[in-house]
C-alpha cells in the first residue's frame, strides 16, 4: 500500500441475488420488500466499507445515495467514504456479479 503513495481509491463487491430476478418478474420475494429490511447497503454494502476501514481507519464522513426497486428497497449504488485528503468509492450491488476490487494510487502506474 506504502508503494501507491497518495490514494484515489475504489471497492466494489456486488453479489447478484437469485431472488432479483422474481422482482424483474413483477414479484415480491421475502429478502426485497421493506418488511424485511434486506437493503444491498446493509447487506452486501457491509463488506467494502469493512475492508475502506481496516485498511484506511475511521472515516470523517461518509454519503450514499441509493437505487430503489420496485418493492421499496436499495439494490445498490457508490457509497462515498471520505478520508482526510482522499474519498473511497465503496460500491455495492445486489443485480449483478462482480470479483473487482481494487484500490488506486499515485504510484499504480509502477510495476
Amino acid at each position: 500500500m506504502h508503494r501507491l503513495g497518495p490514494i484515489y481509491t475504489a471497492f466494489i463487491y456486488a453479489g447478484y441475488s437469485g431472488r432479483y430476478t422474481a422482482v424483474l418478474a413483477g414479484e415480491k420475494p421475502n429478502i426485497f420488500p421493506l418488511d424485511f429490511s434486506d437493503r444491498s447497503l446493509v447487506d452486501v454494502g457491509l463488506y467494502p466499507i469493512y475492508v475502506a476501514v481496516a485498511l484506511f481507519g475511521e472515516p470523517a464522513s461518509a454519503s450514499y445515495d441509493p437505487v430503489i426497486v420496485r418493492t421499496g428497497i436499495d439494490w445498490g449504488r457508490t457509497c462515498c467514504v471520505a478520508y482526510q485528503g482522499f474519498p473511497v468509492m465503496v460500491g455495492q450491488f445486489k443485480v449483478y456479479t462482480s470479483a473487482l476490487a481494487e484500490v488506486y494510487g499515485e504510484g499504480s502506474w509502477e510495476r
